[in-house]
Parts: structure tokens; sequence; C-alpha cells
């Protein structure tokens, strides 16, 4: 099989199995989120050991593991929210058990160790107060599906109009393809997107839906550009292997996970 219809057959299975378990129910939802923040989190502490650190891998992945399960189980009141400040302390056993691992550059260790957990258990933890209602405590998937279709319209509008139209580099420094004339048309095809889904998912007001949009597209590309900055710091072209001619976890959802933490907040707010 090409390398284009292996691509595409990848990223149509890709698609079935996030957005059918987000439609589902709240469980295959639980189950899928859970998967892929492990494996995130695994791509993160990988990409360092490339780049000659040794975090605590399996520390970090059971920290992600626990703070995802913790989350829902505070969100659904099988768990007094209160427990999830036991992560802070959790999170400084990271710095005891570098002492008996005689590794080199330990604090360099540390501080990936505690990265992963910030830069890819956070935000899919978070995840959770998407889709609970905080008064019924219902699952609802049209806030987390909005978020995702309005970065793959600024995905999809960003490769057309820089295709087309792009002249003028964006940063060039780090991802030397993307142009300004991309994220233009980027931004364009992610408020087109917002109108329509503000249209079926009436939760939230299409006012706000913009807002959202904006936010995401902003916050998207930056965490587009960080993760290729970290993938250029190893010298690494994805993150992992795990979507066949789609790279890794961290590069299916570099934007989202920047993203995530930002809707939450403005949500928060709302």
């Amino acid at each position: 099989m090409s390398n284009f219809w292996t691509r595409t057959f990848a990223g149509i299975v890709f698609l079935i199995v996030l957005i059918g378990s987000i439609v589902w129910c709240e469980y295959s939802f639980f189950v899928l989120f859970l998967f892929l923040s492990t494996i995130g989190t695994i791509e993160f502490y990988n990409v360092a050991h490339k780049g000659g650190l040794s975090p605590q891998k399996w520390i970090g992945v059971i920290i992600t593991v626990l703070m995802y399960s913790a989350t829902y189980c505070s969100i659904k009141g099988y768990l007094n929210p209160h427990f999830l400040f036991l992560f802070i302390p959790l999170l400084l056993f990271v710095f005891i058990a570098e002492l008996f691992r005689n590794k080199k550059y330990p604090i360099e260790n540390i501080a990936y160790t505690v990265l992963g957990v910030f830069y890819v258990s956070v935000p899919f933890a978070l995840l959770h107060f998407l889709v609970f209602d905080s008064i019924t405590l219902n699952y609802n998937f049209h806030v987390i599906l909005g978020v995702f279709i309005i970065i793959w319209s600024n995905d999809t509008g960003a490769y057309l109009a820089g295709l087309k139209f792009g002249r003028t580099k964006l940063f060039e420094r780090i991802s030397p393809k993307k142009t300004w004339e991309g994220s233009m048309g980027g931004f364009v095809f992610a408020m087109v997107a917002a109108f329509f889904i503000s249209r079926n998912f009436i939760d939230i007001t299409f006012y706000n839906w913009l807002v959202l949009a904006f936010i995401i597209v902003f916050t998207g590309s930056l965490g587009d550009l960080v993760e290729s900055m970290l993938k250029r710091s190893v010298n690494i072209k994805d993150s992992g292997n795990i979507i066949p001619g789609h790279g890794g976890i961290l590069d299916r959802f570099d934007s989202f996970l920047f993203s995530v933490p930002f809707v939450v907040a403005y949500l928060m707010l709302i």
C-alpha cells in the first residue's frame, strides 16, 4: 500500500474512532482520552530521551493516569475535589525520586518530568470540564466536538490558503512552511466553522463560539509552533509513529493541547 493510501486510511480510521468515542457515551470518551493522554505522555518523555535526558517516564505516566482519573471522579462526585491538591506533593516526589537514580543532568530530568505532566497530562485532564455540566453532571459532547471542528477547519484553511497564496513566512526558524497568508486563511475557515457550529450546538451563544474560535486559532497556532520547536530541538520529524503516516499523538494534538486550558478558562468566566 502506498504512503498516500496508508496515510488516508489511517486518517479515516483515526477520525472514526475519535468522533465515535466522543459521541457514543462518557465511558468511551473516558477510555479514549485516558489512552491518548498516556501515550502522549510517553511520547513526550521519549522525545526528551532522544535529547540526551532521562526523565522519570513511568512516574510521569502514573501521575498522568491518576490525574486524569481523579479529575473525572471529582467532577462526577465520586471523589472529594480537595483530593486533587494531593498532586502538588506528588509532583514534589519527582525531586525525591531523582536522588536515587544517579542519572546525568538530574535537574533537567526533574524539569522534563514535571513539564510532561503540565504539557500533556493537565490539558487532557481538563477535558472533563468541557464535557460535564457543572450542575447536572450530564455528559455533553457539543463543546469538545466543536473545538475539534474549529481546529480542523483552521488547519484545512491554513493549508489551502498557504498553498495558494503563501508568501510571507510566519516563523521561519521554527516552521519554514507556515505563512501569514495561510494563517489568515485558517482564521477565516475557523470563523465560518464557528458560525455553523453555533447553529447546531446552541449550548453556547454565537458570540461565544466566535470568541472560542479566535482563542483556538491563536493558541492552537502557538501550540503547533511549540511542538515543532520541541521536535527540532532533538532533530526528529515526528513525536511518534502510532498513527501511520500521521506521526504520534503529540503531532495530532499539538494545537488541541495548547488550546484546551484557554478554552476551559474562558468558559469558566462566561
